[in-house]
């Protein structure tokens, strides 16, 4: 969504250069694009614990994670999930399963360093799958609250939610 951000942000500053016909607005602009996708990559390598590569890699892998994830249907939590601290490559059914449909993108992966190295080893890597609060979940979680005030299922899932304080 970034060019309906930016579009918002051209909208906004004429509205500003019209109660201040002296403000320059144009060097604003034209260095939004740049600062604003360095702020998505910083972003992005910090939630999957990956410190920069030098040149246009992370660009390209930023680029590479997000077609992927949007041609192969993948879910945007399991792919940080899987992918955080590159843990992708030590779960060899995760693996062969990214290998197999896109070898490419492991190949970028592999390129990076750990950012904090001690965060692989936290408990919540031990789960098969992330965390998740999709409205299917959502629905079965209110379904008995509604019918019979039967908290239990909220009080899991704050549970698990709260089982991954401090990663990101």
């Amino acid at each position: 969504q970034p060019n309906s951000f930016a579009w918002a942000l051209h909208q906004f500053a004429e509205s500003l250069k019209v109660a201040y016909p002296s403000l320059e607005i144009e060097p604003i602009l034209e260095s939004f694009p740049g600062l604003f996708n360095g702020y998505v990559e910083s972003q992005f390598l910090k939630r999957l614990n990956l410190k920069p590569c030098p040149g246009e890699k992370t660009s390209d892998f930023l680029s590479h994670f997000f077609s992927f994830m949007e041609n192969h249907k993948m879910g945007f939590e399991q792919m940080f999930f899987d992918f955080h601290s590159k843990r992708v490559l030590n779960k060899s059914s995760l693996l062969e399963k990214y290998r197999k449909v896109d070898p490419k993108l492991i190949l970028e992966l592999e390129e990076f360093e750990l950012a904090d190295t001690n965060l692989i080893k936290h408990s919540y890597f031990e789960r098969e799958a992330p965390v998740t609060l999709l409205i299917d979940e959502i629905e079965s979680i209110w379904s008995p609250i509604a019918a019979r005030d039967d908290w239990g299922s909220y009080e899991e899932k704050l549970k698990s939610i709260r089982s991954f304080r401090g990663i990101y």
